[in-house]
């Protein structure tokens, strides 16, 4: 398969200029005819981390999906579309979170189905939703979006919500280091590669994503690519990184999985430059998260950072509770407290709050080198 990665500006939601730019992205690609066969059942997989609104420009924004499933369509194909998002997994709060998203009004109006993970089955010891087996093809539509452990969430960390709520718990309890993490990420990848990835990059998320203590930024770009390792490469580059810098693209590509060299990878439509943006708002540890595993365990010693909960932000819904794969949550005097001894930094708290209530405490260094 060749990586080939096409850029289309977008600038707005508008559906007709969505439309207009996926349809020219996908016949940059070759049509969609020649990527999913006629009369197949397709599975639509956004980013639905929580029960956001579309505005909030946190999860996928439905006019992207309803516009992929227009295009999938022309196919006669059978299309579901689906998330496994940040709760604790109970079909009421998939419900809460697909009517919040925009996505039941949607699939409504397409006239396709919703689909619901959950029954699991093991894929290579790893517990993902029956529907990779129950579809013939994954479309991956992720938002473009930081994300304060693994720098970048793209197209394919997006795929970790093939893993049922319960389950993503379990494997942020176990592989709580960010490289260990990162090599599951791409466990969970390579198990379901996505035949196609669509980007949803017209408002990104920079900063302290992928949540909303991030930052919204326009960037105004519809990306798609069948190389999801290309397609994250292309991100990292706009976000004024190189491929490797990111860990799960680093290790997706030592396994074969994609092409990272942007000199190899073939870009069709706008020029990759008018992209990139070296002022782009990174995580705050996400220069040490690059470095090779040897160097980021000495780096730690001395650059280190604690999640702490605002007072006077917390609302007590007790969302990071339920979130902590470790227990370290609990409320004290009506707010909640992180126990800094249990805590493994895997920033799930702060990827659910909707609040912007979990903030990061930086040791000496981070302050001194500014970020």
């Amino acid at each position: 398969m060749a990586s080939k990665v096409a850029l289309v500006k977008c600038l707005t939601y508008d559906s007709r200029e969505v439309d207009a730019a996926l349809n020219k992205a996908l016949s940059l690609l070759g049509g969609i005819e020649g990527i999913i066969k006629p009369n197949s059942k397709v599975l639509i997989k956004p980013n639905l981390l929580t029960d956001s609104k579309p505005e909030d420009c946190i999860t996928t924004h439905p006019q992207v999906v309803e516009a992929v499933i227009s295009l999938v369509k022309k196919t006669n194909a059978e299309i579901y579309v689906g998330d496994s998002p940040g709760v604790i997994g109970q079909r009421l709060d998939v419900d809460k979170v697909y009517e919040a998203t925009g996505m039941k009004e949607v699939c409504l109006r397409q006239n396709v189905s919703l689909a619901y993970f959950d029954k699991a089955v093991l894929k290579d010891g790893i517990p993902v939703t029956d529907w990779i087996e129950r579809c013939d093809y994954i479309i991956n539509v992720p938002k473009f979006k930081t994300h304060s452990f693994t720098t970048l969430t793209g197209a394919i960390k997006n795929m970790f919500g093939l893993v049922m709520g319960v389950h993503k718990t379990k494997l942020h309890k176990d592989y709580f280091k960010v490289h260990n993490f990162s090599r599951k990420v791409v466990d969970i990848f390579e198990t379901a590669k996505p035949v196609l990835n669509i980007i949803d990059g017209i408002v990104a998320i920079e900063g302290e994503g992928p949540g909303s203590s991030g930052t919204r930024k326009d960037v105004g770009l519809i990306l798609a690519s069948q190389d999801a390792v290309a397609a994250d490469s292309v991100l990292a580059t706009i976000m004024g990184l190189f491929p490797n810098d990111i860990l799960t693209t680093k290790e997706a590509a030592s396994r074969g999985l994609g092409e990272t060299d942007i000199n190899k990878i073939e870009l069709a439509g706008e020029n990759l430059g008018e992209f990139i943006d070296n002022n782009f708002k990174l995580p705050a540890l996400s220069f040490i998260y690059s470095m090779p595993e040897f160097l980021f365990k000495i780096a730690k010693i001395f650059a280190w950072h604690r999640m702490l909960v605002s007072k006077k932000l917390c609302q007590s819904c007790k969302r990071c509770i339920e979130a902590c794969p470790v227990g370290a949550i609990s409320l004290k005097k009506g707010k909640a407290f992180i126990d800094c001894k249990k805590c493994i930094l895997c920033a799930c708290c702060q990827e659910v709050c909707p609040y912007k209530a979990i903030i990061v405490q930086k040791s000496p260094l981070l302050k001194i080198v500014g970020v």
